[in-house]
């Protein structure tokens, strides 16, 4: 018999959380890694199979899972999960589900503990997603919400803390009206985020135009985002006060600070969705 130990206490999903997801599309590195989580999480047992796959079908609609002949014969006579139907039902779990049954599917694993809320949050953050699960007690009842990000630089990279503190960097000097600042520090994130993905092989002290050749190649990101990277980085050299001190007056205006600020963020977040692909 199948001993899943003394549970913590149960969440229940909230009811009540109404968020725009219009826009979060799940890509497939996002349901890889969750697929993964749930294929530990079963470990070959029957049990735990027929739960994961029972979960999944009320979210999408679907009948409960009650195994045939064939698949009962084989569990009869191994104990585990030998069916090959029984595993890959378990493998279509998160397999053509929309952004909002893929969302409810999850929450649902996470308050049956088939996934921790922290393993959930982090491949979200892992995948760029702006949506998050939240936990709070309300009369002694765990309450499982789905919350939206306020601002993309919520989820920057926890391993590069140095990103979020540049980007708040260019924010302030954006509200300061100084636009050779906001031009200067996105460069330097253009510089970390190469020297991020290159890794400790590269000098400490390279610049991103020596940088630029190896981590086009390595980056996955598309050739006009690396050639609008490189363009900023030369204008930044060229604009007065952005790199070099000068008499003239800065050239960058406040649409195009401000213009730079949202691409940054984007390119931070598309690149460590393109990093998360490759793990």
């Amino acid at each position: 018999m199948l001993n899943i130990g003394k549970r913590e206490a149960m969440m229940i999903a909230a009811l009540d959380d109404d968020i725009d997801l219009d826009d979060e599309v799940i890509l497939q590195p996002t349901r890889l890694r969750f697929q993964r989580l749930v294929r530990e999480w079963v470990d070959e047992e029957v049990i735990r199979a027929v739960r994961v796959i029972d979960i999944a079908n009320q979210v999408n609609g679907g009948r409960i899972y009650s195994p045939g002949p064939d698949t009962m014969a084989d569990i009869d006579q191994r104990g585990d999960l030998a069916s090959e139907d029984l595993r890959a039902r378990v493998e279509l779990v998160f397999v053509g589900l929309s952004t909002r049954e893929f969302v409810d599917t999850v929450s649902d694993y996470i308050c049956q503990q088939i996934i921790s809320l922290d393993d959930a949050n982090r491949v979200l953050r892992a995948g760029g997603h702006l949506f998050y699960f939240s936990e709070t007690i309300d009369d002694s009842r765990h309450v499982l919400h789905v919350k939206m990000s306020s601002a993309p630089e919520d989820w920057l990279d926890e391993e590069i803390p140095n990103i979020k503190q540049v980007l708040n960097r260019m924010e302030s000097a954006a509200d300061r009206g100084d636009y050779s600042e906001v031009l200067a520090a996105g460069t330097v994130i253009f510089e970390t985020l190469a020297k991020d993905v290159l890794g400790k092989k590269i000098k400490p002290s390279a610049t991103f135009h020596k940088l630029l050749p190896e981590y086009k190649v390595r980056s996955g990101l598309p050739e006009p985002f690396i050639e609008y990277m490189h363009n900023m980085y030369k204008l930044r050299n060229a604009s007065p006060l952005a790199a070099h001190g000068s008499t003239a007056p800065p050239k960058i205006t406040k649409s195009e600070a401000l213009t730079f600020i949202e691409i940054t963020k984007m390119l931070v977040r598309l690149q460590r969705v393109l990093l998360a692909t490759d793990e």
